[in-house]
């Protein structure tokens, strides 16, 4: 039965089943019998294929490494996996056509990227940083929350299957980090700068900011800082590291920017729905590993930051007066975005209460059994060292408890 919160769409399923037509992927890899309920022991083996628009090394594949080999040695080999990294199977560009047509099993699927086609998901995504403003670590890798909300939730869950695609766990990449070609000495020297962004809300961040953002593909980013194109990149430290960045601009700005909710790892639906009960339920336990591991990355890739920032000579800054201007727009922004909430949504603040009470239950858990508190802003070096600590600094089993408690009451979706 469809939620009552959500306007019936005309045409968006449609759409997506004729893309399916059109460019003919096939969902499941290789030969499976089974489709739907029943046992693994039933089916033959099936090979999924896993496109991914990060290289190997990165943070992200290693995530969904930890989880397909969870869901591997779970199945006893009945559910393998084929990697595509760097955007060799599908361009950055057509992360969601190309998972929703089949040409990949699993995938990313980017709600900034395709707001036309994921209008509820963009909003949400929107406001939903406001509604986390917990600082570093604790924001860095509270990727569980967002998880439990896509899977549970049926407004985004229903956005997301309308265009074939099932989410499984969530990519929230952040604090961003500003990093530019010039130095910055005061937050007034960002005036008139121009930045690359993802799409929103960081092209909104950064325009408060007085800034001209620039959305250039990632893989574009390094030349354009290089020849000048742009004078700055606004991106977490995962992607400064991967991208290189560091070789072409030579100061760092470490900002409590807003984090990035909006990606997701996913599953093509019409593979989704030809597994069998059993495969479902292996992939939602896989998240556990998944998470954990991702979470240990992006901690290490923040330490790695500072550690190559250093040793290559670059400048490393942070302005408390700068923070305190981004928390503040970044609560009026996310005001702005709920109430601007798109037709298909009837009850808007349903939504925020449903997404506040589980931040708040996340939260609950974070402090009783992780208990990192947030990096004192107010200076550099205590920025500097807060990031520098890596996952050295988090008890990894008090952390993966956590997330197995929080996302219990989804395994079963």
């Amino acid at each position: 039965m469809r939620s009552q919160l959500t306007k019936r769409r005309v045409g968006r399923g449609a759409a997506a089943a004729i893309a399916l037509t059109v460019l003919g992927g096939c969902a499941i890899s290789a030969g499976s019998s089974g489709t739907g309920g029943g046992s693994l022991d039933d089916v033959d083996p099936i090979v999924l294929k896993v496109a991914l628009p990060y290289p190997e090394t990165a943070s992200v594949p290693a995530g969904v490494r930890a989880f397909t080999e969870a869901a591997r040695n779970a199945s006893k080999g009945k559910l393998d996996f084929e990697y595509y990294y760097n955007s060799t199977l599908i361009p950055s560009a057509e992360l969601l056509p190309g998972l929703s047509s089949g040409i990949a099993d699993i995938g990313v699927a980017v709600s900034s990227y395709a707001p036309d086609k994921l209008p509820d998901a963009a909003w949400i995504d929107q406001w939903v940083p406001s509604q986390t403003d917990w600082g570093f670590p604790q924001v860095t890798i509270s990727q569980t929350l967002k998880t439990r909300f896509l899977i549970e939730d049926e407004i985004v869950r229903e956005d997301m299957e309308s265009q074939n695609v099932v989410p499984l766990w969530s990519l929230d990449f952040g604090p961003y980090l500003m990093l530019c070609v010039d130095a910055v000495n005061k937050p007034e020297d960002l005036a008139g700068r121009s930045v690359r962004v993802g799409g929103e809300p960081f092209t909104t961040e950064v325009k408060n900011l007085g800034m001209v953002p620039s959305f250039i593909p990632a893989p574009e980013t390094y030349e354009a800082l290089q020849r000048e194109v742009i004078d700055c990149a606004y991106q977490p430290a995962s992607s400064i590291l991967t991208q290189g960045l560091l070789e072409v601009a030579k100061n760092l700005l470490l900002t409590d920017g807003t984090s990035s909710s909006g990606s997701a790892i996913s599953i093509n639906k019409t593979t989704w729905d030809g597994l069998t009960d059993e495969a479902k339920q292996i992939l939602r336990e896989s998240t556990v590993s998944a998470l954990t591991t991702y979470a240990k990355e992006t901690m290490d890739a923040h330490a790695d930051l500072i550690a190559q920032a250093k040793s290559q000579k670059v400048a490393i800054h942070s302005d408390e007066e700068l923070d305190n201007t981004l928390r503040e727009n970044r609560q009026a922004q996310g005001e702005a975005a709920i109430a601007a909430y798109p037709p298909s949504i009837e009850d808007p603040d349903a939504v925020v209460d449903r997404f506040r009470d589980l931040a708040a239950e996340w939260d609950d858990l974070w402090r009783a059994r992780v208990g990192l508190k947030p990096a004192n802003s107010a200076k550099t070096e205590d920025i500097v060292k807060a990031l520098e600590m890596g996952s050295e600094g988090v008890d990894w089993g008090a952390f993966e408890q956590a997330v197995s408690a929080f996302v219990e009451p989804v395994r079963q979706q």
